[in-house]
C-alpha cells in the first residue's frame, strides 16, 4: 500500500496452511476491510477510496477467488471523499 495513499499500488493476498502466497487482487489503494459470508462461499472486499464493497466467490479449499460483483456502493458525496 502506498502510505500517501495516493497510488493503487497495494496487493490482496492469500496464504494457505503451506506457506504458498498467492496474489488475488492488484491494484488496491486502501484495503480497509475483509468479511466473509456464514456459509464461507462469498468474500466482501473494501478499497475505501472506491466506494464499493465488491462481493467474490469464495473457494474454501483453494482460498481462490472469481465472479466479481459490486454489493454495495456509497457515493462520494455520502462520504466525504472524491470521485
Amino acid at each position: 500500500m502506498d502510505n500517501a495513499e495516493k497510488e493503487s499500488s497495494g496487493s490482496l493476498y492469500s496464504l494457505s496452511p503451506d506457506g504458498t502466497l498467492k496474489t488475488l487482487l492488484t491494484g488496491v489503494r486502501i484495503s480497509n476491510g475483509l468479511a466473509w459470508s456464514p456459509d464461507h462461499a462469498t468474500l466482501y472486499f473494501i478499497d475505501t477510496p472506491t466506494g464499493t464493497v465488491m462481493a467474490f466467490a469464495y473457494d474454501l479449499a483453494t482460498g481462490g477467488i472469481s465472479q466479481p460483483r459490486k454489493a454495495v456502493h456509497v457515493p462520494a458525496e455520502r462520504v466525504g471523499r472524491t470521485a
